[in-house]
């Protein structure tokens, strides 16, 4: 029993200081092991170690499913909860300009805590008239090649405001043909009739999202 009272005697006192309760520090590893565990073999004591160790980092690395953890991730991609239907939506925090009135964004949403296993590619235009109403087909080539096209291709609703009209159309991709254009040299597109070009810098926040919070298998 003298082994397990001697480690109680050497749990970390409590220091009151400026800033309140403070811990002391622990002495060194081996000396708290000579005094804690005297009659212990080597090898008990190196797997004690190791134990200790194996639970620090266990500890350092936990980090929740489909959070965003790296680099300047926080400043690319923002998300918001909904309680109610249990989801976290993910999206890039600013759009890309396509063309005059279109504009690109991108969101992913999780359900239960899960990974997202969809990425929609969101296109939105104002302007005075309907551009992509009656035809909208979109082709999207990454260095060089045409990308396949999902099942249900792109999806297009309107709205009616004070002196314009704005479009809303909307592709979902699985998240390895999203790596594909996040990763890609040169992304170019055809909406309609109106051609464009997704410079590499500009997906950034794509390359951020794919790494952060996607599943890619």
């Amino acid at each position: 029993m003298a082994h397990f009272q001697n480690m109680r005697r050497m749990r970390h006192p409590l220091h009151t200081g400026p800033l309140g309760p403070s811990v002391l520090p622990m002495p060194p590893i081996g000396e708290f092991i000579q005094l804690s565990i005297p009659n212990m073999r080597t090898s008990h004591i190196l797997n004690f170690c190791l134990l200790l160790l194996t639970s620090f980092f266990a500890h350092a690395v936990d980090i929740p499913l489909g959070e965003p953890n790296q680099g300047n991730v926080g400043e690319l991609i923002r998300w918001r909860d909904d309680k109610f239907r249990g989801t976290r939506t993910y999206e890039i925090a600013q759009d890309i300009k396509i063309d005059f009135g279109l504009k690109l964004s991108v969101f992913a949403t999780s359900h239960n805590k899960s990974l997202p296993k969809r990425v929609n590619l969101y296109f939105h235009n104002r302007s005075d008239e309907w551009e992509y109403m009656d035809f909208h087909p979109l082709i999207l080539l990454v260095d060089g090649k045409r990308l396949p096209s999902p099942e249900n291709g792109l999806s297009w609703n309107g709205d009616v405001g004070n002196g314009y009209v704005l479009e809303h159309m909307q592709l979902r991709l699985s998240p390895s043909l999203f790596r594909q254009i996040a990763f890609a040299k040169v992304v170019e597109g055809k909406l309609g009739l109106t051609e464009f070009t997704i410079k590499y810098e500009d997906r950034e926040a794509f390359r951020a999202m794919s790494n952060a919070v996607l599943r890619t298998h």
